[in-house]
């Protein structure tokens, strides 16, 4: 009884040290919470405009569930349970994802922001607004569902239904362009 109670509590020591060490080495890292990420929800709740528009909470993160911790409706949540047509279209749409899809990442660009309606972001230290107000609900024309290609930019255009994406030639950008970058 004596050799199963030690052989017992010492696997059950060994598996507890093993998933510790491997939760630190493979969970999202995130900044302790502090007066920091208390002025950032303050300001993100002045920023608000729900329904007229969306406010996405941005970067850096502060948890998985950063618009229900620090406020907004932007797309960086965590769930067990997220779509996975959600996860592709977001994925499709140049976004990332940590978790096996679980913890989607927030997209930060003037074409997505179109696409979402967000009127309101955290960048940099403080929220950015856009000029215009963006409709959350997009009308489309009839016709078979868009097909997504490997190039993010081109979703966006195709979901957004207009081109306004310039691909530098010969490797530079005209002067004053602003550049959006995108890896796998």
């Amino acid at each position: 009884a004596l050799l199963v109670t030690g052989t017992l509590l010492g696997q059950a020591s060994a598996t507890t040290a093993y998933a510790d060490r491997e939760r630190l080495a493979r969970l999202d890292d995130y900044p302790p919470l502090g007066p920091e990420q208390e002025r950032r929800a303050a300001a993100l709740a002045a920023a608000d405009g729900w329904p007229a528009y969306r406010t996405d909470p941005g970067l850096p993160r502060v948890a998985g569930n950063d618009p229900l911790l620090l406020g907004g409706q932007g797309a960086a949540y965590y769930s067990s349970h997220t779509p996975a047509v959600l996860t592709a279209t977001l994925d499709a749409l140049g976004g990332g994802w940590t978790s096996r899809g679980r913890n989607l990442q927030g997209l930060d660009n003037p074409v997505t922001d179109a696409l979402f309606g967000v009127g309101a972001r955290w960048r940099d230290g403080g929220v950015v607004r856009t000029d215009t107000r963006l409709p959350l609900v997009t009308v489309r024309p009839p016709g078979p569902p868009p097909a997504y290609g490997r190039s993010p930019f081109r979703n966006q255009e195709l979901l957004l239904g207009s081109r306004v994406y310039e691909a530098p030639h010969a490797g530079a950008c005209r002067v004053g362009t602003e550049v959006f970058l995108w890896a796998p």
